[in-house]
């Protein structure tokens, strides 16, 4: 993992806790990075169409 995934990745968490009104913590979480999406994953997301 590199640093500034971590970054970002506590910069979404406290963004997500926010809007979710939940107190995750960064263990709460699996850090990745996009290198390992496939078509599938990024067909799944569209299909869920979250909306705020």
């Amino acid at each position: 993992m590199v640093e500034i995934d971590f970054d970002s990745a506590c910069k979404r968490l406290l963004l997500a806790n926010s809007l979710f009104r939940t107190n995750n913590s960064i263990k709460d979480i699996n850090i990745s990075g996009i290198e390992h999406l496939t078509r599938k994953d990024i067909h799944k997301a569209k299909m869920m169409k979250v909306s705020f």
